[in-house]
């Protein structure tokens, strides 16, 4: 016997013991394929155990402890009576903490989690299995199932094992192995997890529900947290204004002439394109309606037009004579497109009408032309024994053959796949064609396939020309099939006529007679408002749910989503969508992450998830966005949900709660479910997903729907007044998520640059963002002072950094906007040592309206510095060659290593505190001349609130020891000593205890540079933050680093200097004596 067999067994024994016997009530039950029990005791029978849980009060629970409840009362007697021992050792009775199923729950704390001497098992497994050199595949193994175990009660952890697979399958032979190291950070990191293996199983359910969706475009997110109103009656049709419902044109033909409206809203159009504007703005627009698609159409496509005039919902037509819109089948955006097409849940009807050319009988003989000459015509290309063609073709008529037969083939594909998926389809060819002598035609013959043959001149042609027509609808063939013609006078006899180009297309008549068999065999299967059955819920979640998926194909299949959708809109009533959220949470496992009404039937292998009716729900915008690289679409799709669970976890509110996502992708739903794929890459994306969840707290269940019921990705506003709208919420969802408001400045900026027509439109956006601005209180960056500058200065340069030495004195210097810093090139500085002048070019200022700014300043102390810097640095272009995020977080660490806040003192406190010190120096007058201002008032407001901010900085005593210290690097020689270092050398008492001479200095020098991280691109959810934080951070974690040790270096020397009796004295020359560099030079 088998050990599914033997489970089986001893699973109906004990549910025998216990319903039948013992009488438990069965209404308790847990089961995996079942919803847990809204209320009542909780019975959980597996193998020999039962398990009985019950919520009760807490002082009910202690009056209560130790004894046994009715029905384990029951239970006992039952086994009792059977002579059935049972384990006293393991009876626990009234408890409120005990094992269940391998586990351990917690009652008070109401968490189910991985028991604990099982966890310091593990623990110690993990601990051993990394210390061991060589390792077996027992040893892995062992290892393996119990962490899958554990991850059990924390579904994502499944995501940390993945390469100790591939390590078991390496040592299958019995060879033993060594551990690599990424099989080492799995064990390590899966060991370190295994506190948190548990389910809260009291996390309350958040009542916003979320459906993500991707494209290969982009991706978005919608949130919904009520329903729609239920109604099932149509929307009155609308009075017929006499004009184009697309375009507004005056409709002055017939009304049959025109196209009207497939729900029959009352509204018609002039042409197929206003008839596809009008589906997507009709007031019907949410019922269902067939759709029929041409495919090889041909230059005018009438059978598409002549659809549109039976009021038939029409796709794009498909060939390449199509002026505008050309399709090549033989291209692989053709084949996608053709695709894409026949994938349309709505699509009902395909006809094909492959090329006939190279399938003609008439090719190889010959005919009298118009002049009475014989010609021999093309040669023969096929024949009955070679219906695919000859093998000895010249290579132009191969390659037609070879294109023809695809066509062909790719059709009757087409024909099997829209019979598989309950569709109808047609296939036209002449009669006496080779097409039908193909090997891929057998499964056409016989079964539910009609085969009509008729001419042409029968059904309005002006010519005799037998075709067969290949399709399964009855009342197709009623109108078409007509084997024997009774001779029209007039008609072209068909060896009077010769189409061997293949140009001519259908006879119109003959495309009306072929739609009304068409219209008719679609109104008697489908409801109002398109056809003349009556409307039910059941019929129109038939027409939503036939075809929509490759397993919503067979009828039985399509019969069961129906009645589990239904049994899903029972319960969404609106103002009870906290109650269904509830009955949704009872269908999920207690340690599972996805909802599944499932059935197990004949005609289906495992077990089948219902769709969820996602379109009951009003749902809101949250998120769009475009990806930056191309990506497999299962990529996409959980990355899609990735950002969304991103974005639930900044908001604290969200926290240790759990929360509904909808997605229309069974790959996405499945791998939520199970918490890991087998595919490295989605498993990458799974373990991001790990880590917000167990950050957060946040638990998803996952949800599926088909592609026609997931709104998350919505079209583009229609009219500018929809683009207010969207852009009022936009502003409104960046102020609840606390963004900066020049974001939504830029955002409205931008709009009325590239779309100036929207500019008077945009009047709810504008006020919000004034309200904005009013309640708005910017928070100024301090300013920085001069000790402060120097000492982040000396601290770039010790780590041989003197590009952004340069930066932060030029910036202090000359207080430039940070922008105008980052655009310094080399070529815009020129220092003049025998003036002591330095003089610097700003090309792109923000006051200068274009026009090119200078500025001078007379110092010779700076220059001396500058050029010390400048033959270091060397730039070749730019004095900063990096981006501006990585600059900000460089000086960033900058400010950090000096000892102050990098929050508070961000680049632009360069600008601030250069201003106050100039300004203390030279009055008002010069600094609004340095600082470009065009208002003095302006100019006296910004520093006198800067020197009044200084005026209160109070830093702490060992931040200004260290400052100090760390700007004695600039310090100047004593006067009367003798100078023999070059000017602008920095002098120091010890070179070798600050380990600051040149050479030293050029050896420690790094060459920074921000490399692309060279990670594999999964169409990352980074791009959804403006900024790649791999990219950015990479150098200004080196930095962190090297200026640490140098901040700890000073540290160490500031504690010896504090333990001296004498200050150390300055040896040697320097910088030239008596220098007042802003009045501050020295220390």
């Amino acid at each position: 016997m088998g050990w599914t067999s033997a489970v089986t067994l001893i699973q109906a024994a004990i549910r025998h013991i216990s319903y039948e016997i013992a009488r438990v009530p069965s209404f308790g039950d847990v089961s995996k394929d079942r919803p847990l029990p809204s209320e009542g005791p909780l019975t959980v029978l597996y193998l020999d155990n039962f398990d009985e849980l019950r919520y009760l009060k807490k002082e009910i629970a202690e009056a209560e402890a130790g004894q046994p409840s009715e029905n384990h009362l029951k239970f006992i007697t039952a086994c009792e009576m059977l002579g059935l021992p049972r384990n006293l050792g393991k009876q626990l009775s009234g408890a409120l903490q005990g094992t269940l199923q391998g586990g351990e729950i917690l009652g008070k704390e109401n968490v189910l989690r991985h028991s604990y001497d099982k966890t310091v098992e593990l623990m110690e497994l993990g601990l051993g299995l990394m210390s061991m050199e060589l390792v077996d595949e027992f040893c892995l193994r062992h290892w393996c199932g119990k962490a899958a175990f554990a991850a059990a009660f924390r579904r994502p952890l499944f995501a940390v094992l993945q390469e100790v697979y591939a390590t078991m399958d390496w040592a299958k032979q019995g060879t033993q192995v060594i551990l690599p190291g990424p099989v080492l950070d799995e064990v390590l990191c899966m060991s370190l997890l295994l506190p948190l293996a548990e389910t809260d199983l009291s996390s309350p359910i958040s009542s916003e529900i979320s459906c993500t969706d991707a494209s290969p475009t982009g991706g978005g997110c919608s949130v919904a947290k009520a329903f729609k109103e239920k109604s099932l009656l149509l929307p009155l049709p609308l009075e017929d204004p006499g004009t184009c419902a697309g375009c507004d044109a005056l409709l002055d033909q017939p009304a049959w002439r025109t196209y009207r409206c497939p729900r029959k809203c009352g509204l018609r159009c002039c042409t197929l394109r206003c008839t596809r504007k009008h589906n997507e703005e009709c007031c019907r627009r949410w019922w269902h309606v067939p759709k029929f698609g041409d495919r090889f159409a041909g230059k005018n496509f009438p059978m598409s037009k002549a659809a549109g005039l039976k009021g038939i919902e029409v796709q794009l037509p498909l060939d390449y004579q199509i002026e505008g819109d050309r399709w090549d089948f033989k291209t692989e955006p053709g084949k996608e497109r053709l695709d894409d097409l026949e994938a349309d849940g709505d699509l009902m009807w395909t006809h094909w009408s492959p090329d006939r050319h190279t399938f003609s009988k008439q090719c190889g003989q010959g005919f009298w032309n118009d002049r009475w000459e014989w010609e021999r015509g093309l040669p023969a290309l096929r024949n009955r024994d070679h219906p695919e063609g000859f093998n000895n073709l010249r290579r132009p008529d191969l390659v037609m053959v070879r294109q023809a037969n695809a066509m062909a083939k790719r059709a009757v594909k087409g024909l099997l796949e829209a019979h598989r998926r309950g569709r109808f389809a047609s296939l036209e060819h002449p009669w006496a064609s080779y097409i039908w002598n193909l090997p891929e035609m057998e499964p056409l013959y016989g079964g539910d396939w009609l085969w009509s043959t008729f001419s042409l001149c029968c059904h309005g042609g002006e010519r005799e020309e037998w075709l067969t027509v290949v399709h399964n609808s009855p009342s197709l063939h009623a109108v078409l099939h007509k084997p024997t013609c009774d001779g029209h006078s007039g008609a072209i006899l068909g060896y009077d006529y010769i189409d061997i180009e293949n140009q001519d297309e259908y006879p119109w008549a003959f495309c009306l007679v072929f739609m009304e068999g068409v219209h008719d065999e679609l109104c008697a299967r489908y409801s109002e408002p398109f056809g003349c059955r009556a409307m039910t819920l059941e019929s129109l979640m038939h027409h939503q749910l036939k075809g929509a998926t490759r397993g919503l194909q067979d009828g039985a299949a399509v019969d069961w989503a129906v009645t589990q959708t239904v049994q899903f809109l029972d319960t969404m009533d609106a103002g009870n969508e906290a109650q269904h959220l509830a009955w949704l949470l009872r269908h999920t496992y207690h340690t599972g992450c996805d909802v599944r009404l499932t059935n197990k039937g004949q005609d289906v292998v495992g077990m089948r998830p219902a769709p969820y009716p996602a379109f009951r729900w009003h749902w809101k915008d949250v998120l769009s966005y475009k990806w930056k690289q191309p990506q497999h679409i299962n990529i996409l799709e959980l990355t899609a949900f990735l950002a969304e669970l991103r974005r639930r976890t900044r908001d604290l509110t969200q926290h240790n709660h759990r929360f509904f996502c909808i997605v229309d992708s069974l790959v996405t739903f499945y791998v939520l479910g199970k918490g890991r794929s087998s595919s490295k890459r989605l498993n990458r994306i799974c373990r991001r997903v790990t880590a917000l969840t167990l950050a957060s707290g946040v638990l998803p269940i996952s949800l599926w729907t088909i592609s026609k019921w997931n709104f998350s990705d919505g079209a583009l506003p229609r009219s500018m007044a929809d683009l207010d709208d969207e852009l009022a919420e936009y502003i409104n969802h960046l102020y609840q998520e606390g963004d900066n408001v020049t974001q939504a400045g830029w955002t409205v900026s931008g709009l009325k640059r590239f779309l100036p027509r929207c500019r008077p439109h945009l009047q709810t956006a504008q006020l919000f963002l004034r309200n904005w601005h009013r309640v708005h209180l910017p928070q100024r960056t301090s300013p920085l002072p001069w000790l402060g500058a120097k000492a982040m200065a000396a601290a770039a340069a010790r780590i041989g950094r003197f590009d952004l030495a340069l930066m932060v004195l030029i910036g202090f210097s000359f207080f430039l906007r940070t922008m105008e810093l980052l655009s310094l090139r080399s070529v815009h500085i020129r220092l003049f040592p025998q003036d002591g002048t330095v003089v610097i070019a700003i090309l792109n200022a923000k006051t200068a309206k274009g026009l090119q700014q200078s500025l001078s300043l007379h110092e010779e102390s700076l220059v001396a510095i500058l050029q010390f810097l400048m033959d270091r640095a060397r730039p070749s272009d730019y004095l900063y060659s990096f981006s501006v995020a990585t600059f900000r977080h460089e000086f960033a660490c900058l400010v950090k290593a000096v000892g102050l806040s990098p929050e508070s003192y961000l680049p632009y406190c360069l600008r601030r505190g250069g201003a106050t010190a100039f300004y203390q120096r030279f009055g008002l007058g010069r600094t609004v001349v340095q600082g470009r201002w065009k208002d003095a008032t302006t100019a006296r407001i910004y520093v006198d609130d800067a020197r009044a901010t200084l005026i209160q900085l109070l830093l702490p005593a060992p931040v200004t020891a260290l400052q100090q210290h760390l700007a004695s690097f600039w310090r100047v020689a004593l006067p009367g000593s003798v100078n023999s270092d070059p000017v602008g050398e920095p002098v120091m008492k010890e070179a070798e205890e600050l380990a600051l001479c040149e050479n030293d200095i050029q050896k420690g020098m790094i060459h920074h540079e921000a490399r692309v991280c060279e990670h594999e691109n999964e169409g990352e959810y980074a791009d959804l933050d403006g900024e790649s934080p791999n990219q950015v951070k990479k150098a200004a974690e080196t930095i962190e680093t090297e200026v640490a040790q140098v901040v700890g270096e000073a540290a160490e020397t500031i504690q010896v200097q504090a333990g001296a009796k004498e200050e150390p004295t300055i040896e040697g020359a320097g910088l030239p004596t008596g220098c007042n560099f802003f009045g501050a030079c020295g220390a």
